[in-house]
């Protein structure tokens, strides 16, 4: 195929009728107008993709929500905002709105310098004196005797290598002879001795602790796992910690699963989401993916997180994850969420009675998307640039209500927020009549109204959050479990041998 521009024909206009030159300049414009939008959708695509790959992620300031720290930490009261951004507003406060929902604050500058005293509090301290003898508290210039004036202190922070050995366990039989002499064998052993946690090993607890706390907690595989064993003298095998891993996971954790499960079935409200992951295979890398079910922020004191590997997230996975379950469902806008309120007509499955709602995180994704996919000067002209700020708004007014009771907030939810949520979704309504439907910004629309019923529900019940974050977020670390994973792994195996 030749890449040179074909020559053009060329046309006599001397010739044409008024009528055949109006209709000439309609198609040449509409054809323009196609070429134009078509560059523009590929050149936002390119921008959009350039900010994934080198720019900050959106989701290290999502839309000025609390983590879950804060959460349990906020107590300060601050006031409401009464009003919701319109494009008469002060332009600034706009700007400040949707620089905070991007994430444009810079971080906090990271020390590279020593460790802070205060952060060594929580450790044990070994004490190592250095002191003169009486002998020696002489001068060696006079001779005078010596007087004590002050000590310093130099602070290191040591690791102590773990110490592997093989515990030997003796236990005594005993026998009544008196009984052997009328004929009956009466044998005595004394008690106290662990059973072996796998008929034929000689594995300790510990042992498989540690290989599924360096496994699963810390992402190292079992042959580079097996290999750091075999430089410290110590002989177990990938084979073998696969086999630890299987037999543990079936024996010792599966009931603990699903009694967690069944506390998990019995909530009002949980979190859903589900993430692809790559497997081996024997000819390829297969994608898989892994759903997470975890309670919701009103359940923080006893939290529950259960991940689920399922080969895919089609109808029949939602379905298997969430069998049981009669609540709401915290989720993002994928189909599949909403296909399991039918029947599905392939495998004759019930509709499930779940109802879901809307991640209005995921919603804000959709038009800082569009933002970033625009050159930062020309952000105000857009109507994304309001529907960020009127979203940034919206987080903001749900953060600040104080409540001491769930009921309580749902009042003041349908005081204060609900006008902004209703002014929102009348926006991306006026909206979509506008705008174009393949660029960025009118997928956004199309997204945020196809989430309008699901987001509504958030006033049905005070329990309910804006966002699916206790979902999203990757290894939720509780303040109040101060026990190592493997420490629990430990003490879990232990118990149930």
């Amino acid at each position: 195929m030749s890449n040179k521009l074909k020559k053009p024909t060329v046309v006599d206009l001397s010739k044409m009728s008024r009528e055949e030159l109006e209709d000439a300049y309609v198609q040449l414009y509409t054809r323009c107008a196609v070429a134009e939008a078509k560059a523009d959708r590929f050149l936002e695509e390119y921008r959009l993709s350039q900010q994934r790959r080198f720019g900050r992620s959106s989701e290290q300031s999502v839309a000025g929500q609390y983590s879950f720290t804060d959460f349990m930490k906020s107590n300060q009261p601050q006031p409401i905002p009464a009003a919701v951004p319109t494009m008469n507003d002060d332009e600034a406060e706009i700007k400040r709105l949707v620089d905070k929902a991007i994430g444009a604050k810079q971080a906090a500058n990271k020390s590279n310098g020593p460790i802070p005293k205060k952060d060594l509090s929580g450790i044990e301290v070994r004490s190592v004196e250095f002191k003169l003898s009486k002998d020696k508290q002489v001068c060696s210039t006079c001779g005078s005797k010596l007087t004590f004036l002050s000590t310093t202190i130099h602070k290191e922070l040591e690791i102590e290598p773990p110490k592997v050995y093989v515990k030997e366990y003796t236990t005594h039989h005993y026998v009544c002879h008196t009984c052997e002499s009328q004929g009956c064998k009466h044998f005595v052993d004394a008690p106290g001795c662990p059973k072996p946690l796998f008929y034929g090993s000689p594995v300790a607890p510990s042992v498989v602790a540690d290989c599924i706390h360096k496994k699963y907690a810390l992402a190292l595989p079992f042959d580079r796992l097996a290999k750091d064993y075999k430089r410290q003298g110590i002989p177990i095998t990938k084979d073998n910690m696969c086999k630890w891993s299987i037999n543990s996971a079936l024996r010792f954790f599966k009931p603990i699963v699903e009694a967690m499960r069944q506390i998990l079935l019995e909530e009002a409200a949980i979190h859903c989401d589900e993430t692809y992951t790559l497997v081996l295979s024997w000819d390829r890398k297969k994608k898989s993916y892994v759903w997470v079910m975890t309670t919701a922020e009103y359940q923080k004191d006893h939290p529950i997180m259960i991940y689920n590997y399922r080969p895919g997230r089609s109808d029949t996975d939602a379905r298997a994850v969430l069998d049981g379950y009669h609540g709401y469902v915290m989720c993002d806008g994928y189909g599949c969420y909403t296909s399991v309120l039918k029947e599905n007509h392939k495998t004759h499955a019930p509709a499930m009675d779940i109802r879901p709602v809307a991640c209005m995180v995921h919603v804000k994704r959709e038009f800082v998307d569009a933002l970033k996919s625009l050159p930062k000067d020309k952000w105000h002209e857009t109507g994304a640039y309001l529907a960020v700020a009127k979203l940034q708004n919206i987080f903001h007014i749900d953060n600040e209500i104080e409540f001491e009771t769930y009921e309580e907030r749902k009042e003041k939810r349908m005081d204060v927020l609900y006008p902004a949520m209703v002014d929102f979704f009348d926006y991306m309504k006026a909206q979509k009549e506008e705008s174009l439907p393949s660029t960025k910004y009118g997928k956004a629309i199309t997204y945020a109204l196809n989430q309008e019923e699901k987001a509504m529900r958030l006033f049905e019940d005070g329990r309910l959050e804006l966002d699916n974050n206790m979902a999203l977020s990757e290894g939720i670390t509780y303040p109040h479990l101060t026990l190592e994973r493997f420490e629990i792994t430990a003490f879990a195996i232990k118990r149930c041998a």
